[in-house]
């Protein structure tokens, strides 16, 4: 039998219970999708070399780049597809995807050759250290290939997620990282292909998520069954998913060209202090998940108790998120301090004294403010939730515009250099997350949320 409407009803029970239960799987999955990342750094470093490592590392903001974008046009659909589920207006889900669809495939495909015919001077342009390029061009060149097919995915798994089924993405993302953990090993310990095994490894395990999830939902869902013969394009729909998508790929993809701005800020201090960085950056990517998937499940309760006209509901929702996200950050914040260097060693072995020391320092900088970020993402996720797209853009640009004025102002002063990097990020979130506080007390947003209300 098949399944059509919203697995999650946001409109009904426990705000905080149904978001919770919504952001688990989130959760899990973006556990499994950090460990593609972690797995392919501990192999590099602790198997292969501190430059292979590098290599790895210095690419990640560009593929972030890239995915980013891709995020940004498909969470359009997925808030409208969450607001055509509250409204229980099922029939305009399977136009939204005709209409959709083929538009963010298109943007993904232009992405993916771009990162591959610009590979060279894209590094360059990041100040990647000469022991690191070569072999940082060989693993962007081959993860581009897998950029189509990871758009793919993220296509059908917003669109899933708006609908509120949150645990068919999650399986097949365990599953491709299975695979990838499998391939990486296979292709570093079996076959010595080093830094180009680890690329074609991540590839390969996206194109099998892709195909597994177009291939389930495709049997589960009828909204997902387009013919090309009678494809027509609901213009209203398009430009709704494209009025919430394009400012959020713009703020997403703000947001990833800082930090491959930062990235090369990093660079100019060499391999070691960009293994630091790097190794810090990934355990604060990772031990933050509970805080952006509970961000992520806000996003997708407010717009469909928008749609449903539920106002109430969309207030203690927030009230209960922010509390709960609140208690998580400080946890986090603990358990950063404490073990800061036993994390860091995560990624290489420990005789790499210096490595160990600048990530640790750097994600103790990090971790007493966590709290400010995670109330500055939490409010976030809640503009975009109520359509209000627009202020999480001019957010995201502050946050970018603060980051790279203190790093590159302050770093090439010998008593500060890396430090100007690590302080720029609480001073972000003080800054950015009183501006989103403030604006949330205007009530401008409301205008947004009635927008959502009424189409």
């Amino acid at each position: 039998m098949e399944r059509q409407a919203a697995v999650v009803d946001f409109t009904q029970g426990s705000c905080l219970k149904q978001i919770i239960r919504f952001s688990v799987p989130l959760l899990i999955g973006n556990l499994f999708q950090q460990l593609y990342t972690v797995v392919d750094s501990v192999l590099l470093g602790r198997m292969v070399s501190p430059e292979a490592l590098a290599a790895a590392g210095t690419v990640t903001p560009v593929t972030t780049l890239l995915l980013s974008v891709i995020g940004g046009f498909t969470l359009g659909t997925s808030l409208v597809a969450a607001a055509l589920a509250g409204q229980k207006r099922e029939g305009q889900i399977r136009r939204l995807v005709e209409s959709t669809l083929f538009v963010d495939m298109a943007v993904g495909l232009v992405l993916a050759a771009a990162s591959f015919i610009l590979a060279e001077p894209i590094l360059k342009m990041m100040q990647t250290p000469a022991d690191v390029y070569d072999q940082a061009v060989i693993y962007l060149r081959i993860v581009s290939v897998g950029i189509v097919f990871q758009c793919l995915y993220q296509y059908m798994a917003d669109v899933l997620r708006g609908l509120g089924d949150s645990r068919t993405p999650l399986l097949f993302l365990i599953l491709a990282t299975v695979l990838n953990i499998v391939l990486d090993t296979v292709f570093i310990l079996v076959f010595p292909m080093k830094v180009a095994g680890v690329a074609i490894a991540t590839v390969i395990a996206q194109i099998v998520s892709a195909v597994c999830c177009v291939a389930y939902s495709l049997r589960r869902y009828e909204y997902f069954r387009i013919s090309l013969r009678r494809l027509s394009v609901d213009r209203t729909l398009l430009r709704r998913s494209l009025r919430l998508g394009l400012p959020s790929a713009m703020q997403q993809t703000v947001g990833s060209l800082g930090a491959i701005g930062m990235q090369s800020v990093v660079n100019s201090f060499g391999s070691v202090v960009m293994n630091g960085y790097n190794a810090a950056y990934k355990v604060d990517n990772f031990i933050m998940l509970p805080v952006t998937n509970m961000g992520t499940a806000l996003g997708t309760f407010v717009a469909q108790n928008a749609g449903a006209g539920l106002m109430g509901r969309i207030r203690e929702g927030l009230k209960k998120t922010s509390v709960t996200c609140a208690l998580l950050s400080v946890l986090a914040s603990a358990l950063i301090f404490i073990f800061a260097e036993q994390l860091v060693q995560i990624f290489v072995t420990a005789d790499e004294t210096e490595i160990i020391r600048t990530g640790a320092w750097g994600l103790r900088v990090l971790a007493v403010p966590y709290v400010l970020c995670s109330q500055m993402n939490i409010l976030i996720s809640f503009f975009k939730g109520a359509g209000d797209v627009n202020v999480a853009f001019w957010a995201s640009l502050s946050q970018v515009f603060i980051r790279l004025a203190v790093s590159f102002g302050l770093s090439p002063i010998p008593s500060i250099g890396i430090n100007a990097v690590w302080f720029s990020m609480p001073l972000t979130w003080l800054l950015v997350g009183a501006f989103c506080a403030l604006y949330y007390k205007s009530h401008r947003w409301e205008r947004y949320l009635r927008r959502m209300m009424g189409e």
